[in-house]
């Protein structure tokens, strides 16, 4: 996903949508009703065209969320729009 930044005059304003993409499932085992473990490479590539495509555009990670950080820095923009 791209951070951008706005110049105006006397301040810097950073654009972020109002709802963020949780990514813990893309790493982890993780949610009490999850049945099927980590999501998959495809999966995944749905979840975050799907949020580009409704301006979704801040993603919510951690390094604590297994592999998340390493499978989203593998996806390409070019793959998502």
């Amino acid at each position: 996903m791209n951070v951008i930044f706005l110049k105006q005059p006397m301040e810097t304003k950073f654009l972020k949508s109002k709802i963020a993409l949780g990514t813990a499932q893309l790493g982890l085992n993780y949610g009490i009703a999850n049945r099927k473990g980590k999501i998959a490479q495809s999966e995944m590539r749905k979840i975050l065209k799907m949020a580009i495509k409704n301006n979704i555009n801040t993603i919510e990670t951690a390094e604590s969320y297994g592999n998340c950080e390493k499978k989203l820095g593998k996806l390409k923009r070019s793959k998502l729009s």
